[in-house]
């Protein structure tokens, strides 16, 4: 299944995520792909935004490669951001712990998901971001789990 947006500037990127974010919960892993500059960063503050974690807290975790949020709401799971540009395969996530993230206790967001691939839970949301135009975006959301058709229903319409 999919769900496909055109957003037309980084306030609607932001928005989409925080409406996603607000759906997220404990074990959830969103597999972002995108070319760079495409906007995954910008997406994922939206999604801690959605998730009650301060977006402006979110950066790229490009140099240190993991980042962790928690959200100020008690009980909230936190937010786990990973950047997998550098690495070379999903063996390369055991060095950063791996285990102990994807313990289902985090929601996980990763970026350059081609790299690590193999690695992905199926149930993983893919979240595909494309330039459309010089400020547009097409963001395509797809799934293979039933899970996540109940809990994004109502997306396809949120602005």
């Amino acid at each position: 299944m999919t769900i496909e947006r055109t957003v037309h500037n980084e306030e609607e990127t932001i928005a989409l995520g925080a409406a996603l974010g607000a759906r997220l919960r404990a074990g959830d892993v969103l597999a972002l792909s995108g070319e760079l500059g495409a906007g995954k960063t910008r997406f994922v503050r939206g999604v801690a935004q959605g998730m009650g974690i301060n977006p402006a807290r979110v950066h790229s975790p490009t140099f240190v490669l993991v980042n962790e949020y928690t959200p100020t709401t008690d009980g909230a799971p936190p937010l786990i951001h990973i950047d997998a540009y550098r690495l070379h395969s999903a063996d390369d996530l055991d060095a950063l712990g791996w285990d102990r993230i994807a313990d289902g206790s985090s929601v996980i967001a990763i970026e350059w998901v081609e790299r690590i691939a193999d690695a992905l839970p199926p149930a993983a949301l893919r979240v595909a971001i494309e330039h459309a135009a010089e400020s547009e975006r097409r963001i395509v959301l797809a799934w293979d789990a039933p899970s996540w058709r109940e809990r994004l229903e109502g997306l396809a319409c949120t602005r």
